[in-house]
């Protein structure tokens, strides 16, 4: 965590349920919650990428909540 939140890169491989989407996700939201107030038509903020459509909608889920999408 220290190295992701020091905004350096960072490359990581551990077994399943150890906080892999914990820890890329964390730095990104703190990214996200210091930026301006986000208007309609603005563009992302952020982008995962990832091999599957089964794990990018498993991120989804693990990391949307209603503040994100509140829109001004």
């Amino acid at each position: 965590m220290p190295i992701a939140l020091s905004r350096r890169d960072l490359l990581g491989c551990a077994e399943t349920g150890s906080g892999k989407t914990a820890a890329f996700t964390i730095p990104m939201i703190q990214h996200c919650l210091a930026q301006h107030p986000i208007r309609r038509n603005d563009g992302p903020l952020a982008l995962i990428l990832a091999p599957r459509r089964e794990l990018a909608q498993q991120i989804e889920k693990e990391v949307t909540c209603n503040n994100f999408r509140t829109i001004s």
